[in-house]
């Protein structure tokens, strides 16, 4: 993505007014600071949302290796995953979230240890929240980034001019980080959370 604005301002993504003047995190709704700046689950908004007991997940990429460049588009946090780092895209949706088509809600990737996957994910073609509540797996979500920005391929698969909200985290299991997540906003989802 294209970045026009990101940041790392801790007040700022637990949600208090920014400590930068201008801040366009600051002029967000209230519903969108929510998706955005929550450290829920994602997958499990939109379900709500749509009133879905389960979002839709469409695999786009599964294990593409990653060589530790920036190549992928992957967060810095991506380091601390190990050696063996493999990215899974996919794309959310949720019946009556994003208006007409079955256009995508969210595009999402995420870098794993390749072990930390099998473990956590080994039904791939569901969602990482589907995997994780099933098997009980407690984590914590650290929200490390956000980010607004632009991309062409984005435009086209959400339907929808840019820029768009993005942020990255970071999952925690036992102490240990099992993956960092990227995700962006369809800006469609207004007609069901309300203007940005």
């Amino acid at each position: 993505m294209d970045v026009a604005f990101e940041t790392a301002d801790a007040r700022a993504l637990a949600g208090a007014p920014s400590s930068a003047r201008g801040d366009p995190l600051d002029a967000l709704s209230s519903a969108w600071r929510v998706l955005l700046l929550s450290d829920g689950s994602v997958t499990r908004h939109l379900s709500v949302l749509g009133r879905r007991a389960r979002t839709e997940v469409e695999v786009a990429t599964t294990r593409a290796r990653h060589d530790g460049s920036a190549r992928d588009g992957a967060p810095a946090d991506v380091g601390l995953l190990g050696r063996s780092v493999v990215r899974r895209e996919v794309f959310l949706r949720s019946e009556g979230t994003t208006g007409e088509g079955g256009r995508p809600a969210v595009y999402a990737a995420s870098w794993w240890d390749e072990d930390a996957l099998r473990t956590f994910v080994p039904d791939e073609r569901a969602s990482m929240w589907a995997n994780l509540r099933e098997r009980h797996v407690e984590v914590h979500r650290e929200i490390r980034r956000v980010y607004l920005g632009t991309n062409a391929a984005l435009e086209e698969a959400f339907g929808e001019r840019g820029p768009f909200w993005a942020r990255h985290y970071i999952f925690w299991h036992a102490g240990e980080p099992i993956t960092v997540v990227y995700e962006v906003f369809n800006p469609a989802l207004r007609e069901v959370i309300g203007p940005l």
